[in-house]
């Protein structure tokens, strides 16, 4: 466990679904090695921004939504009918695509593949965060200070990329108040 203090996350997302801030200090922190303030900000204002502030664990949209940005999308490994519903953005850090959803059953032991909605869970919606973001090295861009590189290799662009910015500001005023 971090020496890093955690009361700072319920003051920051009051409103963070059950058990959601709990899974980032039990599983996130230890096993994403979130151990300096800046790997658990970069962390915290990503996921944040991904969740609506930890609101929800399924990425928002309609059917028409999920069939218009994500159908047959090679990138994400969507080659079957309704695979852009069926693995739209869920966890922490929003999985998404059939890829996606394949690689961290792999490395997991996740049965996320005939059932995504279990990144829907706190628990595992944690664990998929964590493989992700050592999966890509986020640990590396964090320790480096490239936030906005980190967008990118989250979110495959920059989309929002001034709203995130806003929330880890935001994230470091609750962590220095406790720090």
């Amino acid at each position: 466990m971090s020496d890093l203090p955690f009361g700072w996350l319920k003051k920051a997302y009051p409103k963070a679904l059950a058990g959601v801030l709990e899974s980032i200090e039990a599983i996130c922190v230890p096993q994403a090695r979130l151990a300096t303030p800046r790997r658990l900000a970069y962390f915290v204002a990503q996921c944040a921004h991904e969740t609506d502030r930890f609101r929800t664990l399924r990425e928002y949209g309609s059917y028409q939504y999920f069939t218009e940005h994500y159908e047959g999308r090679q990138d994400l490994g969507n080659t079957e009918a309704g695979d852009g519903v069926r693995f739209r953005g869920r966890g922490l850090i929003m999985t998404t695509g059939r890829y996606n959803y394949t690689q961290l059953q792999q490395a997991t032991g996740l049965q996320v593949v005939a059932n995504p909605e279990l990144l829907e869970s706190p628990e595992e919606g944690a664990m998929a965060a964590v493989y992700y973001w050592g999966d890509r090295g986020c640990n590396n861009l964090s320790d480096q200070g490239e936030f906005t590189r980190l967008t990118k290799v989250i979110n495959g662009g920059y989309t929002h990329l001034a709203a995130r910015k806003a929330e880890l500001q935001r994230v470091w005023r609750y962590l220095r108040a406790e720090l």
